[in-house]
């Protein structure tokens, strides 16, 4: 019985040192979510400069053919100004938070997309997407560096 119980206490040590082992903590997941929810809320504001000042100065967007938050930025505002006018972003299930190293995470979750409109200028379905975002920690504060999403 006493080598159950010793087996069971350094079994629940092991357990609970394995976030500590990946490099993972308390704060650095709710900075993570923190910055997601910036971006949603920036998103639905159509507030595109605060939107991209959360991502690093290298982020690129995928498949990779904008390189640069600026670049990003500037292809984003024309379209937000015009067939994003009336998008609605809203979170609907957080997957989970996965750390490749500690300072590389995805964060993934699943959001409705509502009130686009397509280059015809009709309003096109609202639509459940699904996001990996991938941040990066620089300087203590976490950063978008990609997004890779897909339509469910």
């Amino acid at each position: 019985m006493r080598k159950f119980l010793i087996s069971m206490l350094m079994g629940a040590l092991l357990v609970s040192a394995i976030p500590m082992i990946a490099g993972q903590s308390v704060e650095d997941e709710a900075a993570i979510r923190k910055v997601v929810e910036q971006l949603y809320a920036a998103l639905n504001k159509k507030d595109i400069k605060a939107a991209f000042a959360l991502c690093d100065e290298n982020f690129e967007n995928y498949p990779g053919t904008l390189k640069g938050r600026e670049a990003n930025e500037k292809a984003w505002e024309p379209i937000f100004a015009t067939r994003f006018k009336d998008v609605q972003y809203k979170q609907f299930e957080e997957i989970g938070i996965q750390f490749i190293t500690p300072n590389v995470a995805i964060y993934k979750d699943r959001y409705d997309f509502s009130g686009a409109l397509d280059k015809e200028g009709n309003t096109m379905p609202s639509t459940k997407w699904s996001n990996a975002h991938v941040l990066l920690k620089k300087d203590g504060k976490w950063r978008y560096a990609t997004m890779i999403q897909w339509a469910q």
